[in-house]
């Protein structure tokens, strides 16, 4: 099935590559000079969304989306959806492994 991934208004990217790049947290936060380090092993991500869903003739959907582009105020405004989600960070269980 071809992907519709040029329909997408150009200021906006395919939904997957929007949130792929919202995940990309290493979790490894570290500043020797100040003394500090940490682990982050979950993080809560709620953000307003501009969606463009475009449905093809084959009933095929494809999502692009941004963080709102525009905060000027006008007479008609864009309605924004909102997006919220959890990574958190699983280790397998060693236990299980060393069996």
């Amino acid at each position: 099935m071809e992907n519709n991934y040029h329909k997408i208004d150009e200021a906006l990217l395919p939904f997957h590559e929007h949130l792929n790049a919202m995940l990309e947290i290493d979790g490894n936060f570290e500043d020797k000079e100040a003394g500090f380090k940490m682990m982050v092993h979950e993080v809560t991500i709620e953000s307003p969304l501009q969606l463009d869903i475009i449905v093809d003739e084959d009933e095929s959907v494809t999502v692009g989306s941004s963080p709102p582009l525009y905060y000027v105020d006008t007479a008609v405004q864009p309605v924004f959806h909102n997006i919220r989600f959890r990574a958190v960070i699983t280790e397998p269980d060693n236990k299980q492994n060393e069996s």
